[in-house]
């Protein structure tokens, strides 16, 4: 996979690219490298498919000599070198990730040795789109000073200090933030979860070096999915400061949403920003909401017995489904005689208009389904396991209600599932 690499050191006196990473077991590839350009000059100092730029040869492994150099370049000048890696190369944010899974992998140790600002990539390139990332820090003993941070990228050059509200405590129960620089703790296992902000690239960096005989190791699991759904910050209320930038408003203010909680995610002081965690849609009612939902199936329309008369089930309140299926379980029909049917509540006159009523009566024992969404074909008579479907829609306020056709006794039971 074609990557920017990024660990190199260029001599112009010398006419060459080293490629730190790369090692005898592993060199440098000629036919894998694609392009040079100095990105300071705006100058391509190497094309493979232009040997009138310059040609290269490749010694001690690792370094690529050029056969010559445009006037400009300086020792300083910031590179974009694509290169082809493969999985085998040494180099750590190569790894192609593959979604849904994750990736683990083991970076080098850190001692009181390492020098301060030594740096370390998670990633680069093809982890780019990982929602989420664990870096697992695992500190000896003894530690008397020395602290990490992280940092990330966006173009694969320039980088900068991940944002504390992007590094949460997945130990915590409710996300907890972490403050960076994290300093070092002897015989601590430390837990990281960064939250990826569009990041191209991330790495952890020494800040402050290490005092001490500990070795602080560092062990990255790259997710494919992210278990943080909900802004994540420490709750302060839900009356933001003046200075706030409101991003959420609550339903009584006549929005869209109502908030659950409102959530502080910004550094204190000017430029404070509240973010509402919506788990509540607004239903048109003055400060109400609905909490989002799945499909729902622990309704109970009627309980099972037995019944010789009509049973009409209360009002029944659909959140946000588009659809119901009922399911009529008889176990004791002997000369009985039912009909159910699915109603709605008109709520000007309060009067009940059937969407679907069964179009045959049930006269013996059995399971009978029965299904109302949009776009379902409306049939009469077994069809795909049901026994009757409907092209309709549920609204608001609906209830299920089942016709004695005769005063005869029927045991049975009637089950709901809403369906988003």
């Amino acid at each position: 996979m074609k990557q920017v690499v990024l660990n190199y050191s260029f001599s112009v006196s010398g006419l060459t690219v080293t490629l730190s990473d790369f090692t005898a077991a592993s060199p440098v590839d000629l036919k894998r490298l694609y392009l040079i350009v100095d990105v300071t000059t705006n100058q391509i100092l190497y094309n493979f498919a232009d040997s009138s730029v310059a040609t290269a040869t490749i010694s001690s492994n690792n370094v690529i000599t050029l056969s010559a150099l445009p006037t400009g370049p300086a020792n300083g000048d910031s590179l974009q070198i694509i290169y082809d890696l493969l999985p085998t190369d040494p180099v750590a944010y190569e790894v192609p990730l593959a979604f849904p899974g994750s990736i683990i992998e083991t970076l080098s140790g850190w001692t009181s040795a390492t020098t301060i600002n030594t740096t370390q990539n998670i990633y680069l390139g093809p982890a780019a789109s990982a929602p989420a990332i664990i870096v697992s820090l695992d500190q000896t003993s003894t530690i008397s000073g020395g602290a990490i941070s992280f940092q990330a990228t966006y173009d694969g050059t320039n980088w900068s200090t991940v944002p504390s509200s992007s590094v949460v405590d997945p130990t915590s129960a409710n996300y907890a933030t972490i403050a960076l620089p994290y300093t070092l703790v002897a015989s601590t296992n430390k837990v990281f979860m960064l939250l990826n902000r569009g990041w191209q690239g991330l790495r952890i960096i020494l800040s402050t070096a290490i005092t001490g005989t500990a070795t602080v190791t560092p062990y990255v699991t790259i997710l494919g999915d992210s278990p943080v759904n909900q802004v994540v910050g420490t709750p302060t209320g839900t009356t933001p400061p003046p200075n706030a930038v409101p991003i959420g408003i609550n339903g009584a203010g006549n929005s869209l949403i109502t908030p659950l909680s409102a959530y502080h995610v910004g550094p204190s002081g000017a430029g404070d920003y509240y973010l509402a965690v919506m788990n509540y849609a607004y239903n048109g009612q003055t400060g109400g909401g609905d909490a989002t939902r799945t499909n729902m199936d622990n309704i109970i329309c009627v309980a099972a017995a037995a019944y010789t008369s009509t049973q009409t089930q209360a009002d029944q309140t659909n959140p946000t489904a588009k659809g119901i299926m009922i399911v009529v379980n008889v176990t004791s029909a002997g000369t009985g005689s039912i009909t159910p049917e699915i109603d709605v509540k008109d709520p000007v006159s309060s009067a009940y208009v059937s969407i679907m009523t069964a179009s045959a009566a049930i006269v013996a024992n059995g399971t009978y389904t029965y299904l109302v969404y949009p776009g379902a074909a409306s049939t009469a008579g077994t069809n795909n396991g049901l026994t009757q479907t409907s092209q309709n829609v549920l609204t608001r306020t609906w209830r299920v209600k089942v016709t004695a056709n005769n005063a005869n006794s029927v045991t049975y039971s009637v089950g709901a599932m809403l369906i988003n």
